[in-house]
């Protein structure tokens, strides 16, 4: 997409918890901190971002866990500042403006925006695990747009590019495109 940055990432990975005490709590269990030393899951120079749904929208188009290969566009939202945050209100404008561009595309499946909340004091919230690494607290929100074939998510990022950016939303904070294809091997609430 014109205006866009390509991240240089070879994976990004989905977890799903259900909040951010649980999460937490699991980190600090004990059998969890016994075995997490030997299981390296992760970079240390990561890129990580703790989020709550804002809203999610169906096209109904298909049903996508094990169902083959999805292209998915992920669009992060970078931070200008380290208190930069969008308000409750211009997120749900955005989740307004973007459900009904989705919903006029015959190629689009799936879209859903994300809202950071990661903790300011990760120093606690992720002390002496593999997750105390890394940068947390880059994104203020993320998108992601999922495609039945990775031409169509193609075209749409060409034809939808000035709505998308709100023809210069950037100037808030630049946009970072992935495109993946993707297979769904579990289903998330």
């Amino acid at each position: 997409m014109q205006g866009g940055i390509r991240p240089e990432w070879n994976y990004v990975t989905y977890l799903t918890f259900p909040n951010l005490f649980i999460t937490h709590a699991g980190l600090q269990d004990p059998s969890y901190r016994a075995t997490a030393g030997v299981h390296i899951f992760c970079r240390l120079d990561q890129q990580g971002y703790l989020a709550k749904q804002v809203t999610r929208f169906s096209t109904g188009q298909g049903e996508k866990k094990g169902k083959g290969i999805t292209t998915r566009v992920l669009l992060f939202h970078d931070r200008n500042l380290a208190n930069d945050e969008y308000s409750r209100k211009s997120l749900q404008k955005r989740a307004e403006n973007m459900t009904t561009v989705v919903a006029a595309n015959r190629n689009s499946m799936e879209y859903v925006l994300w809202q950071d909340m990661t903790p300011k004091n990760l120093d606690f919230f992720f002390r002496d695990t593999q997750f105390s690494g890394g940068s947390w607290h880059r994104y203020k929100a993320v998108e992601a747009f999922d495609f039945d074939r990775e031409d169509a998510a193609v075209a749409f990022l060409d034809r939808h590019r000035d709505k998308i950016t709100e023809n210069g939303w950037r100037r808030y904070g630049r946009l970072r495109v992935r495109v993946s294809n993707i297979k769904f091997h579990a289903s998330t609430p």
